[in-house]
């Protein structure tokens, strides 16, 4: 199951972002709609292995964000001390347990190609 908390953001709250093989943290500023969280989830144990992109947390950020570009994705995680961050942590156990979810809206659809499409490259 895929952990998303709510939190005030300090400095140390940079030490919460990592990768330990099993389980990858991230902290951002907004939450993508569920079914790209899932995704990125998903793809991310199945590729980040083959990625060009060799940090595993900035990997994963990119894939958050539908993006290929890590400027774009950074753009996102700029923050100012006292502002709202959201934590979000995935684990490979969980690749194959998510709940099927509606797809809202053509916004959420293209994200979602869009990461599907950047993990072939």
């Amino acid at each position: 199951m895929i952990e998303i908390s709510q939190t005030t953001w300090t400095a140390d709250k940079k030490n919460i972002i990592r990768f330990d093989g099993k389980c990858v943290i991230q902290v951002i500023k907004d939450i993508p709609p569920k079914s790209v969280i899932n995704q990125a989830c998903y793809i991310f144990f199945k590729t980040y292995t083959k990625s060009r992109i060799k940090e595993p947390e900035i990997y994963f950020l990119t894939l958050l964000y539908s993006t290929s570009q890590i400027a774009n994705a950074l753009a996102h995680i700029k923050f100012k001390e006292g502002d709202v961050a959201y934590i979000i942590k995935c684990c490979d156990k969980d690749i194959n347990k998510f709940e099927q979810i509606q797809i809202k809206d053509n916004s959420e659809r293209i994200a979602l190609s869009t990461n599907a499409i950047n993990s072939l490259i």
